[in-house]
This record gives C-alpha cells, structure tokens and sequence, in this order.
C-alpha cells in the first residue's frame, strides 16, 4: 500500500515512469487491435494519465507533511529561530530524559555557539501508525563553530512526530550516526558538540 501510495500520490517521478509504461501499452494496443479498443486506447491513456497528474497535485498525505514539517523545522534550526524550533516541538516530547523546554534550551546552548548552513535531506523514510510516526532522516549540514571556516557533517537521526489537531509535531530526536560514528543519545553527542 506505501508502494502505491508514493506511486499515486506522492512521487512525480514514479509517477512519470508509470505514465511512460501506461502510454507505450496504449500505444501497443492501437497496433493490434486499430478498429476497435485501440481508437482509444491512446486519449483514454492520456486523460487517465492527466487526471492521475491531477490528483497527485491535490493530495497531500500524511508522509508528505510530515516531510514538509521536517524541512521547517530545519530551516528554523538554521535561522536560530528558537520560537519557531520551540513549536515544531510536541508538548510530549521526551527523549534522553529531556521534555520540550528542555530540548530548547539545549539547541539554544549548543545554536549560540554553532551555525547550521547548507542542510540538504537525503533519505526521509517515514512510517506512519495513525497519529504517530516515525521517520529515518539523512541528512548533511555544513557546520561553522564561533564563526570559524565551515566543516560538512553528515548524519542520520531518528525522529518520532505526533500528530495534533492537523500539525504534525516532534516527540523525540535521536541521533542514529554522525560522520560515521554511531550514537544512541544526544547525551553521548554533548561531547563533540563545542
């Protein structure tokens, strides 16, 4: 069902690719059968090929947004923008023994010392379980610390989101990998972080 969902509603490219099939057997069924289904097996192919296009463009699913939030809630990491950081978090936040408030004076700690630039989100696998969902973020951020010359990092970070009224907000965030090392905790991350 993912598979069809992200088929259907979710990836343009799939979605073009299966277009590309959907036309050349219209195409196929023209050539040997032109006096009756083939007529139309051409438009028919294409109208359904649109409205496909369509509903893709009008559908928003629950992964999708839950992408977008991510993409926000980076941003605002990036702009050190801690109001902004503070509501893309869950009032049930709660990971390594941290609740919200916590967790945004944490980043304001480790944000006043650091610039996040250039983040780019590779991999964004997300489950979805009614309310809740988990997502597998890779991503790369080129880091300055105390202004100096940025380094590239890369990482992978679980992060549970929870779905209140219509927004999707942060329940926990979790280091996976960084740079290759692996992590369980932003506890065993403090160290590396200046």
């Amino acid at each position: 069902m993912d598979f069809l969902s992200t088929l259907f509603f979710e990836s343009p490219i799939y979605l073009g690719i299966f277009s590309i099939f959907l036309l050349g057997a219209s195409l196929y069924v023209r050539r040997a059968r032109p006096t009756t289904v083939g007529r139309w097996s051409v438009p028919a192919a294409l109208g359904l090929i649109l409205l496909l296009l369509g509903v893709q463009r009008i559908v928003t699913t629950e992964r999708e947004r839950i992408r977008t939030a991510t993409q926000e809630f980076v941003a605002a990491v990036e702009r050190k923008d801690l109001g902004a950081i503070r509501a893309a978090l869950s009032p049930a936040y709660s990971a390594d023994e941290m609740n919200a408030d916590a967790m945004t004076e944490y980043l304001e700690s480790v944000l006043a010392r650091l610039r996040l630039y250039d983040s780019r989100l590779m991999r964004r696998e997300v489950t979805v379980r009614g309310r809740d969902a988990d997502m597998l973020l890779t991503a790369r951020a080129t880091v300055s610390v105390e202004g100096g010359i940025g380094d590239m990092h890369w990482g992978t970070w679980k992060i549970g989101w929870t779905k209140e009224g219509e927004t999707w907000r942060i329940t926990s965030l979790v280091p996976v990998v960084i740079d290759g090392v692996p992590f369980d905790s932003l506890r065993q991350l403090r160290p590396y972080v200046p």
